[in-house]
């Protein structure tokens, strides 16, 4: 495949994934936080974690990561970008997918069993596009016994981790266990780890 064939194709796959980000807020038209990526900050906010253990390196399922430190205006809840002045950086990063080209991972933090990205946007946003299960992530884990499942909406995430009944280290009133299911929206199914 020659050059031109993978920067065609990269163009083709960033309008794909921003026609699927505006169709989605078009969808949540009504309800608009429905569609909007998780804040770090926020999350954090209302979990209080107690300290943080760095983890190191690990496979960390794309599905789970649900959220940014910093650009979660650019990108809507199932990571797709938002805005044309993403496409330079995320049809590099798409092009290097399309060429198998290995490239560093990303830094995360982990809370509650949820994946926020530190560094990195671009890359989660064409792993999800692509359908990557896997990706090599440097982990950082704020650690709290509240523990989130990727599955809810994000403002049904908000919603529950902000009852003002909760003790700030306590599982919401009707948890039972940690593993208390939160649903969020399904990502599609595609490939095994791969080095995005």
């Amino acid at each position: 495949m020659g050059a031109d064939i993978y920067t065609q194709r990269s163009e083709e796959d960033f309008f794909k994934a921003r026609n699927k980000a505006l169709f989605n807020d078009l969808q949540h038209f009504l309800v608009p936080d429905e569609s909007k990526l998780l804040s770090f900050a926020e999350i954090k906010q209302m979990l209080k974690p107690q300290n943080e253990v760095y983890k190191g390196m690990e496979a960390v399922p794309v599905k789970d990561i649900v959220g940014s430190e910093g650009r979660y205006h650019d990108f809507d809840n199932h990571f797709f970008p938002r805005n044309m002045h993403l496409k330079s950086r995320w049809t590099s990063i798409d092009k290097a997918h399309l060429q198998n080209v290995i490239l560093p991972p990303i830094v995360l933090y982990e809370i509650g069993g949820l994946y926020f990205v530190r560094d990195g946007n671009h890359r989660v946003s064409v792993a999800k596009a692509q359908g990557v299960e896997m990706i090599d992530a440097e982990v950082v884990s704020l650690q709290s016994e509240i523990k989130l499942k990727s599955g809810m909406s994000i403002r049904q995430n908000m919603q529950i981790c902000s009852r003002p009944n909760s003790p700030p280290h306590s599982p919401p009133e009707g948890w039972n266990s940690p593993d208390a299911s939160l649903k969020a929206h399904p990502q599609p199914s595609g490939s095994s780890l791969h080095p995005l």
